[in-house]
């Protein structure tokens, strides 16, 4: 209850010079007083809100992609057939394994188990099997993906990308 009822208008006499070395009431041994127009520093800002999560990865394009514009799918292996221009990524296929079918771009081309490797008896990768025929004056051919068009090989064709 400080204020102006105590004391002399609120404040207090002391002695100064005492023969205590701590002074009266002990006012030497940690004295304290305020500074006027000053003030404490300001607390730091409080962290802002947290960053947003990372983006998820872009959805896949299919397998059959183009081995020019980036790695294949997990599983498959950038083929070029010989004798045949350009390349495509090529799913691994058995008589007990069948090629996906998620194409690229909504393609239409026919995945099939189509490709012997070296040394093979039987087929080992899938293609995407498309119409000659059916190429536009471009060689674009509506059945392969975006990019691909449909190369003749022994009376079918298969849908490569050009480097």
């Amino acid at each position: 209850s400080w204020g102006a009822t105590w004391g002399m208008d609120g404040y207090i006499e002391m002695a100064r010079d005492a023969s205590n070395k701590n002074g009266q009431c002990g006012i030497l041994k940690q004295p304290s007083y305020p500074i006027a127009g000053t003030a404490p520093p300001s607390p730091p800002a409080p962290p802002g809100p947290a960053p947003p999560p990372p983006a998820p990865p872009a959805p896949s394009t299919g397998h059959y992609g183009d081995p020019n514009a980036g790695p294949c799918e997990a599983g498959e292996e950038a083929v070029q057939i010989t004798g045949l221009a350009g390349s495509f990524c090529s799913p691994g296929c058995s008589t007990t394994q069948a090629c996906p079918t998620d194409v690229p771009d909504g393609a239409t081309a026919r995945p099939d188990c189509a490709l012997e490797a070296a040394g093979k008896n039987e087929p080992t990768n899938c293609a995407l099997i498309c119409t000659p025929a059916e190429n536009l004056a471009d060689g674009s051919n509506a059945a392969c993906p975006t990019k691909a068009t449909c190369k003749a090989i022994s009376g079918t064709g298969i849908c490569t990308y050009d480097s």
